[in-house]
């Protein structure tokens, strides 16, 4: 990847997206350039996937879509959007708890991502 690259480096707990139950499953998750960083104020997941395009409007500039297997790392390197002033990860999980399901990081902080991937919730890996 060349200048102005972004990476989005995910990392699934054992117990990823688990629904409740003792074991993880696979999470979905989508990458989503933006030129508004606070597009997704007051949605709920459910309203969000696979309505990007209706509900950011012009403010999505690219989707890319990956999954997890818990236990796991998944890298994902982009080529940065002309206009794009945030990267936005949203975690597909089959139960999400409060506004965790999604992180948003304006690219003014830099293009590199480090998350963590838990039982309902996207946190920032340390």
């Amino acid at each position: 990847m060349g200048k102005g690259a972004l990476h989005v480096t995910l990392t699934a707990t054992r117990d990823c997206n688990s629904c409740g139950k003792t074991t993880g499953f696979p999470l979905t998750f989508r990458v989503l350039q933006v030129s508004d960083g606070s597009a997704l104020t007051g949605m709920t997941l459910t309203q969000l996937w696979d309505k990007e395009d209706k509900l950011l409007g012009p403010a999505l500039l690219d989707r890319k879509e990956a999954f997890i297997d818990p236990g796991r790392v998944q890298v994902l390197p982009i080529a940065r959007k002309p206009g794009a002033t945030a990267v936005i990860v949203v975690g597909n999980f089959c139960r999400s708890h409060g506004t965790c399901w999604y992180f948003v990081q304006p690219l003014a902080k830099g293009g590199t991502v480090r998350l963590l991937a838990g039982p309902d919730c996207l946190s920032v890996a340390k």
